[in-house]
């Protein structure tokens, strides 16, 4: 995931709906099981040659400050 992309909530029921389908693939897990959301930042991954951050920087509008910088 890209950092800051989910809310709590979201990577709650992902945590919870992975558990499960392991639990249902595997049979009974530990407690102790656990499951890792890697947040990544936006600049640190990217695909066809581009960032995150740089995708998401060239499809955003143009912004009245971004001219004064």
């Amino acid at each position: 995931m890209t950092e800051g992309t989910n809310t709590n909530d979201e990577k709650a029921r992902y945590v919870q709906a992975v558990f499960d389908s392991m639990s249902t693939l595997l049979g009974e897990l530990a407690p102790a099981s656990h499951v890792v959301i890697d947040e990544v930042h936006a600049d640190a991954w990217g695909y066809a040659g581009q960032t995150q951050e740089f995708s998401y920087i060239e499809g955003r509008p143009l912004q009245v400050a971004d001219l004064c910088g």
